[in-house]
């Protein structure tokens, strides 16, 4: 088995219109994702990011009180997971929760350099 990481990438105007039964819903639907994914030992581990960060920039090291915003998405969470191939880590992938509000995952695997 290999290790990928699935970043979550969530829509900022979408997120910001959702009402509270919404969110539980978004919530909700994330911890049944992880506990299905659990069952079949495919996941080892995951999380919400907090909507405050800083993004830390170039050579001169500027500093900005916000988190990483491109295109109005911002990384909103991410699974670690475990599968045979970038194939099998993509099926699972398409099946995040996020997708149903409009968001993106992107999925990298995890580089293994002693091989």
């Amino acid at each position: 088995m290999n290790t990928f990481l699935l970043i979550l990438h969530e829509n900022l105007d979408t997120l910001s219109g959702m009402n509270e039964e919404e969110i539980n819903n978004l919530m909700t639907a994330h911890m049944e994702w992880y506990e299905k994914l659990a069952s079949r030992n495919q996941v080892i581990g995951g999380d919400a990011l907090d909507d405050s960060g800083v993004t830390i920039e170039g050579k001169e090291k500027t500093k900005n009180d916000a988190p990483f915003i491109a295109n109005g998405y911002m990384v909103g969470g991410y699974y670690l997971i475990k599968a045979k191939d970038i194939q099998e880590a993509c099926a699972i992938a398409m099946d995040c929760p996020c997708h149903l509000w409009g968001g993106t995952t992107e999925v990298r695997a995890i580089a293994n350099h002693a091989q």
